[in-house]
């Protein structure tokens, strides 16, 4: 069973030893939370996702994953940290409220915030906090929450990571990230609904060569996906066909319905992995690391997921949590300006 993400002391050594890009998943789910029996293996809380590159972090939505993940930064005593939202909708923020750094005197969450249809984002984030949806605001506590708006479509750097974004189709409009360090990267393209059979082209530009495509598997073509059309949510067999058409290394899927069960994912994945054996289906608590990391962290990480660029050292299989794959070889996304992006819905 996928457990709880390490964190604390735990979780900073791990990536101390891993210096290379990595994502840990704190939530996989979407629309709602989800709990019980059958929601152990993959998870209930939804999106929120730390990237990581040594002692660089990035945390990706604010949804119920972020509550695990606040407390494992305070036990780390983390003083800023980078916040990039891909919407308003409130499974994404909705973590907001537990959020144990926003309450914590002295700390600064600065929010790296798409302008999208939806309003102005600094707004946005101010209701939030306004009664009577919440009882404490940030600065209740000392704490400092700052607001930084931008245009999907914006490049630039944040935490020592470059950044690119782009708007994705989804109702009220949403933003999908390329985040870049060093040689490796990872493209972030979920809250997304597809356009066809065909991927759109500004979208396989923007994930031209990615490591890794962390893509919106919410329906399933072959069960759900018809009489769901139009809801801004996508199949994993559109982000094996955007895998392909991006010539990306590895496809991780999530943002899972709240309904589909370990049982109904297990099955997903199974299938997904006779097409694309190095693909996976999310799961909470892991994470997937880009590159290389020593046999010491591979024989100890028994939560962790290998994706490697390189030969994954034979020890990574020694372990039956570790799963070492061999991605496609990838070069980064030229760059040339990405071809024009879809309307926003």
């Amino acid at each position: 069973m996928a457990g709880r993400a390490k964190s604390g002391k735990d979780s900073g050594d791990v990536r101390a030893q891993h210096q290379g890009l990595a994502a840990r998943f704190w939530g996989v789910r979407g629309s709602a939370p989800q709990c019980g029996a059958g929601h152990l293996a993959f998870g209930g809380a939804t999106m929120c996702i730390e990237v990581t590159a040594g002692a660089r972090r990035l945390v990706i939505d604010a949804g119920s994953g972020i509550r695990d993940l606040g407390w494992a930064l305070c036990r780390e005593d983390v003083g800023e940290i980078d916040l990039l939202l891909t919407h308003y909708h409130l499974d994404h923020l909705l973590g907001l409220w537990s959020f144990s750094p926003l309450f914590r005197s002295g700390t600064r969450v600065v929010v790296h915030a798409p302008i999208l249809e939806t309003g102005e984002p600094t707004e946005i984030l101010r209701r939030l906090f306004d009664a009577p949806y919440s009882p404490l605001r940030p600065e209740d506590a000392g704490a400092s929450l700052v607001v930084r708006p931008f245009q999907p479509g914006a490049s630039f750097e944040v935490a020592g990571f470059e950044a690119r974004t782009t708007p994705l189709t989804h109702p009220g409009g949403a933003c999908g990230y390329r985040l870049g360090w060093r040689d490796s990267s990872l493209a972030l393209v979920f809250d997304h609904e597809h356009g066809g059979g065909t991927p759109e082209p500004w979208l396989a530009a923007f994930c031209a060569g990615a490591d890794v495509i962390l893509y919106d598997a919410h329906w399933d073509e072959d069960v759900d996906y018809a009489e769901h059309r139009g809801w801004g949510h996508s199949t994993w067999q559109a982000g094996l066909r955007l895998l392909e058409a991006a010539k990306g290394g590895s496809l991780g899927l999530l943002h899972h319905a709240p309904d589909a069960t370990d049982a109904v994912l297990t099955e997903r994945e199974g299938r997904l992995r006779r097409q694309h054996a190095a693909g996976f289906f999310a799961r909470q608590g892991e994470a997937v690391r880009i590159g290389r990391q020593p046999a010491a962290a591979q024989a100890s990480s028994g939560s962790e997921r290998l994706i490697a660029r390189t030969m994954a050292p034979s020890s990574a299989a020694a372990t039956p949590r570790m799963q070492a794959v061999q991605p496609k070889p990838s070069k980064r996304a030229p760059s040339a300006a990405v071809p024009a992006s879809p309307p926003q819905k």
